[in-house]
């Protein structure tokens, strides 16, 4: 099973969300995990990602990316 692990805000006119939705028409069945420093209230609010997506917020530890990686591709 493939994960990307993206941030949501990138430059350019494709961003996370984008690049998740390119990802998915591609190659469907890859799980995404995105990142932000943003708080999920200000992710959510602006539209950048929809609810229910699996989301790591910035700064982490390595045993918050493990999990989040782990459960994602359960």
């Amino acid at each position: 099973m493939d994960l990307v692990l993206t941030d949501i805000v990138m430059p350019g006119k494709l961003g996370g969300k984008g690049l998740a939705g390119e990802i998915s028409r591609r190659w469907p069945g890859t799980k995404i995990v995105f990142m932000s420093g943003y708080t999920e209230k200000a992710i959510f609010h602006q539209g950048q990602i929809d609810a229910g997506v699996d989301l790591l917020s910035k700064p982490f530890r390595k045993a918050d990316l493990a999990r989040i990686v782990r459960e994602t591709l359960d």
